[in-house]
């Protein structure tokens, strides 16, 4: 599941480094709530990406709502901002990656954010992203992935996505009955 949450009204809900650090130690303690695995995440300025699979039903919703409940308690407490509506603009969103190379779609667009945001040039600079965390010698975050990236998954994260690839991430196929064509 590619999911996103952002902040209401598009507001900032990671205000400095520590912000960012604070957030993937709840990811890390949300998932001991709840079976979860997690493959990529980006937190950005005013929203954050995760890719995940549930390990059961409802795993997903109880590890979203732990760690979104939190953080915007803590992001109220810090900011003295008890009061003042929402902190992320709605429960959350999440698509499910259909195959293989849909999930590598979603995979290079969560780890390609910061790149393509122009927050950094060089996908390892932005050390909050799960690009970085692999890198790392310690990372209590990411399990293993279920697909092999490719050699060249850096440069990848470097060029430009494919509009359709892109597409496919930010506009996903609605879900309920496949067409009939698709039963046959």
């Amino acid at each position: 599941m590619h999911v996103v949450n952002r902040g209401n009204d598009k507001r900032r809900i990671f205000l400095s480094d520590a912000d960012y650090d604070f957030f993937l130690d709840l990811m890390v303690a949300a998932k001991r709530r709840a079976p979860v695995s997690v493959l990529a995440v980006c937190p950005m300025p005013n929203h954050f990406h995760a890719v995940v699979r549930p390990e059961e039903e409802g795993a997903l919703s109880t590890y979203m709502h732990w760690l979104t409940s939190y953080y915007a308690i803590d992001f109220r407490s810090r900011t003295g901002t008890r009061g003042h509506g929402h902190v992320f603009q709605r429960r959350f969103w999440n698509d499910v990656a259909r195959d293989e190379q849909h999930l590598l779609f979603q995979l290079r667009y969560v780890e390609g954010n910061p790149v393509r945001a122009n927050l950094v040039n060089e996908p390892e600079s932005w050390r909050w992203s799960s690009f970085s965390l692999r890198m790392g010698s310690e990372n209590q975050l990411l399990d293993p992935l279920p697909v092999k990236l490719p050699a060249n998954w850096r440069e990848l994260l470097l060029a430009p996505q494919p509009y359709p690839e892109v597409d496919s991430v930010r506009h996903p196929q609605r879900g309920g009955r496949p067409p009939d064509s698709a039963l046959e």
